[in-house]
């Protein structure tokens, strides 16, 4: 089976090429644009560099959050409308579970945390072998300390700003895991979709975990009426 997967809930682009469960290219990269502007491009690329044109792929897996509102919804939109027009199967894949996924096996629990802006990160528990151990939270980084009672290795975007705070806050509780494990890899979303860690069939059902600010934003003009 061939995979294209993607993830665009950072603010870096990761996009990937299996078949089966082998790599045969993967571009993760900073960007210079918006996800909008370059994940085609990206997308291009990583095909013609595993030597393979779009109707070859089998299976489309995107990263459906929590992350960037925007940038899932670019990821998911551009995942359904490749899918759509080679008719091949699209997955969504949570990217918490893709973070931690990445950092198996430990001797520790693993606690992905990713930027949630507000002074706030997206965050879940997951087993050293990566079984997720509790629901999605969305917490002010220095909160977690009342959910995390033991050892655990701290992975993510959200580590970026907040480290301090998490480590002042855990203290010898606080592991701090290796820049390399900070940001999803579409490779381990293609992997998490082969291995059926996915949202089901039907369209992709984004991970916000808080509503976004244009909800919140109607909701209080409806109030304010």
């Amino acid at each position: 089976m061939k995979i294209l997967a993607l993830d665009t809930s950072t603010a870096v682009a990761s996009v990937a090429v299996l078949e089966d469960e082998e790599s045969m290219c993967e571009i993760t990269t900073g960007l210079q644009k918006s996800h909008s502007e370059m994940l085609i491009s990206i997308v291009d690329h990583a095909l013609a560099m595993a030597g393979l044109e779009l109707k070859d792929i089998n299976l489309v897996a995107v990263g459906r959050g929590p992350g960037s509102f925007t940038g899932i919804r670019i990821g998911i939109a551009t995942a359904e409308g490749m899918a759509r027009a080679i008719n091949s199967p699209v997955v969504g894949v949570c990217t918490l579970d893709a973070l931690a996924y990445n950092a198996c096996p430990q001797e520790i629990q693993i606690i992905p945390v990713m930027d949630a802006r507000k002074r706030e990160v997206f965050c879940s528990i997951y087993s050293p072998k990566g079984e997720q151990l509790s629901p999605y939270y969305n917490l002010r980084p220095e909160d977690i300390r009342h959910i995390c009672s033991k050892d655990s290795l701290f992975i993510g975007d959200g580590l970026i700003p907040y480290s301090a705070v998490l480590e002042n806050s855990l203290g010898k509780f606080f592991h701090k895991g290796p820049r390399a494990l900070w940001f999803p890899r579409a490779y381990t979303i293609g992997l998490l979709a082969m291995e059926g860690r996915i949202d089901g069939q039907g369209p992709v059902q984004p991970i916000y975990v808080r509503a976004s600010d244009a909800t919140i934003l109607l909701k209080d003009k409806g109030r304010n009426k």
